[in-house]
């Protein structure tokens, strides 16, 4: 069947033809009733369906038309309006001799039956004709024209005042002509933004190839630091100076992860940090910073609060204040830290939305400067603003301190007036439920210590060399090798099983991950470990590393490598392998040292989907399962693993919705529950639980 549709508007005609076609008709669509009729001339359509207001010729027009003729009579007649809705309107149109008159819009299905309605009717010989006197049509036809002339007047009168509306913008932007210098300023103001831009990509760039170099640099620096300090007597003298060495070393650490962070948006990595620590250490540095006409004061309160913060990130809020104060006392001046314990009550978070009420950590920095307007300080945490002069300041100073104290979930505002200084407030959430239990020159434990054999890929001989010692001294075997070539010739060589090898992923010649392609025949039980002074994320971004490869970011400590090690390899006596599911990797990661500790096997996943690849490529004997994650949840999880691995036990963990969940995961097959947050013991006597034998 041929549809002819006639419409102004191509999204209706796009409907019809969407609904013709299909049902299996052929739509043919034209802009108006002119150009309805000629396409008429060249094949008669089995229905039309027609707009009314058109330009050229308008809906009435072109039905009048068919039903004046002979050879166009039958042809069924539908109009389909926006405009003309009125019970007048549907009566000419039927007077006229249409079939239907509906109102826009209408939804496709009743559409489709409309149209066979109307092809039955017409099949049937009940064609509709034009049913009114000549007379009758012509009044009518004056009432539609009438109306037209009506609508269309009202078009005018709207079209007059947007002209006048427009004219007189015009006329305003013409009388403004320090508007439009404005406008250009601002425009060359972006402009040089977006050259900054372009300068501080490129810097970032370079950031990022020189933390990567320098990483390895202090992986050797900080590991041999660790390790003589494992073998001098506590009351050594040399103690002093490997402690200050071991020091300066975790600092440049630090450091290096802020320009990666800089270069590739690294996320930061929260832990208890004790502030009033770290102004206390990074004050000799901000002395020498502020220069010797300024005095560096610090009032730090007493038992303060840990916060939950990255302390690299801390690091450079601290520095940036510092820059931005020594700048604004250029004759000298106070430069103050203060810190304490507060308590903010509904009145007290009035003026800082972004927080609820609860315990807080404040840090005040503030100086004695030259101060700042009212204009300046609603725009002081804007990206790329700066008071500076050009090529002095790149404006993302204070804009990244605002980023990294919301990131920590805190809040920050300054308080200035011209010529009475700036004071900046700091507000970080406080953590209560903090004990230290972990000493700094603690030796490997027992899980970390083992027997196997482990071979060191490294380009560079002194990071191989301190690899090698560090895993020595935690009882594993070594071999080592420069590059791809000398990693196969000694696997060749070796009579014994590799268990594990460790490789740079950057290397001359071949990378790691293709030396690790060319070992799967010769030791497909052989594990990896790659190494790298890049994140995993950013080797898996450029190539060099797949999705659930294992890395171990430099720099690392001995302790950190061994560890990761044995996390690899899994425990030296026990076989329970346990598999954590959470999408937090703060919770993982504190189950996993848990769990290592305490001599399991550990496996970890970020999803349920990530889990079921997991236990089902090798055993799981017990599997905790976090609830709420997004993708595939813990509840779904939990299923599949009741279908696809009934053996592994399940013990489902949540801290959301108060628990409300844990009872759903019962009944779906968990063997046990646990509500956040899980206490070390609660977690050990849990898992022995669900895995002690089963009584009949």
């Amino acid at each position: 069947m041929i549809i002819l549709s006639a419409d102004d508007d191509r999204q209706n005609l796009y409907l019809i033809e969407a609904v013709g076609r299909s049902q299996g008709h052929t739509v043919i669509s034209v802009r108006n009733g002119a150009e309805a009729l000629e396409q008429i001339e060249r094949q008669l359509p089995d229905l039309v369906i027609s707009d009314i207001l058109m330009p050229v010729m308008d809906g009435f027009q072109l039905c009048h038309e068919l039903k004046s003729h002979e050879r166009t009579r039958n042809i069924p007649f539908i109009f389909y309006t926006a405009t003309y809705t009125s019970k007048q309107d549907e009566y000419l149109a039927l007077s006229l001799g249409a079939a239907r008159f509906f109102v826009k819009p209408v939804d496709p299905e009743s559409f489709v039956t409309l149209i066979d309605e109307v092809m039955a009717e017409a099949r049937s010989g009940k064609t509709a004709a034009a049913s009114a006197e000549p007379r009758d049509v012509i009044t009518y036809l004056k009432a539609y024209t009438q109306s037209l002339v009506r609508k269309l007047d009202r078009k005018i009168e709207q079209a007059e005042a947007a002209r006048q509306d427009l004219q007189r913008m015009l006329a305003e932007r013409d009388a403004e002509i320090a508007r439009r210098i404005q406008a250009e300023e601002e425009r060359s103001r972006l402009e040089a933004q977006f050259l900054q831009a372009q300068k501080l990509e490129s810097l970032g760039r370079l950031a990022g190839g020189v933390a990567h170099d320098f990483n390895n640099l202090l992986t050797v620096i900080n590991g041999y630091s660790d390790l003589a300090l494992r073998q001098l007597d506590p009351h050594d003298p040399l103690r002093t100076s490997l402690n200050a060495i071991q020091t300066a070393g975790l600092r440049a650490a630090d450091l290096t992860r802020q320009l990666l962070a800089f270069s590739r948006k690294q996320i930061a990595e929260p832990a208890r940090l004790d502030l009033n620590a770290l102004i206390g250490e990074m004050r000799p540095m901000l002395q020498r910073l502020m220069g010797e006409d300024v005095e560096v004061v610090t009032q730090l309160a007493p038992e303060l609060g840990l916060i939950m913060a990255d302390p690299g990130s801390l690091h450079q809020v601290l520095m940036n204040l510092a820059v931005n104060a020594r700048d604004a006392m250029p004759r000298g001046g106070r430069f103050l830290i203060e810190t304490a314990n507060v308590e903010l009550d509904a009145a007290g978070t009035a003026e800082l939305p972004e927080l609820k009420p609860g315990a807080y950590v404040r840090l005040i920095v503030g100086d004695n400067g030259i101060g700042m307007s009212e204009e300046t300080r609603q725009r002081i945490f804007d990206p790329f603003f700066t008071t500076k002069s050009a090529g002095e300041g790149t404006g993302l100073g204070l804009s990244t301190v605002y980023g990294i104290v919301r990131q920590a979930g805190g809040a920050i505002v300054v308080k200035s007036d011209l010529g009475q200084g700036a004071t900046f407030l700091i507000h970080l959430p406080a953590i209560t439920d903090c004990q230290e239990t972990c000493s700094p020159d603690a030796a490997p434990s027992a899980a970390q210590r083992g027997t196997e054999t482990i071979l060191v890929v490294e380009d560079q001989e002194d990071l191989r060399r301190l690899a090698a010692l560090a895993l020595n001294s935690s009882g594993y075997r070594t071999l080592e090798a420069g590059n791809g070539g000398e990693a196969l010739l000694a696997v060749e060589g070796h009579n014994g099983p590799i268990d594990l090898m460790l490789t740079d992923v950057v290397m001359p010649g071949m990378t790691g991950k293709e030396l690790v392609e060319r070992l799967k025949q010769l030791r497909p039980e052989m594990k990896v470990l790659y190494m790298s002074g890049y994140s995993g994320d950013e080797m898996i971004r450029r190539g060099l590393l797949e999705a659930g490869d294992v890395h171990i970011a430099k720099p690392f400590s001995p302790d950190s490598l061994s560890g990761k090690v044995r996390e690899i390899l899994g425990p030296a006596k026990v076989a329970t392998t346990v598999l954590v599911v959470d999408d937090e990797v703060g919770v993982r990661e504190y189950f996993r040292q848990v769990l290592v500790d305490a001599g399991y096997q550990v496996l970890l996943a970020g999803d349920g989907e990530e889990a079921m690849t997991i236990a089902k490529s090798q055993p799981v004997q017990a599997v905790l399962m976090d609830l709420v994650m997004p993708g595939q949840e813990g509840l779904e999880t939990i299923q599949a693993l009741r279908q696809q691995v009934p053996g592994a036990r399940v013990i489902a963990v949540s801290g959301g919705f108060g628990g409300q969940f844990l009872g759903v995961a019962r009944m779906l097959g968990a063997d046990a529950t646990m509500s956040k947050p899980v206490s070390p013991d609660e977690l050990l006597s849990k898992l022995a639980g669900v895995l002690a034998p089963k009584t009949a």
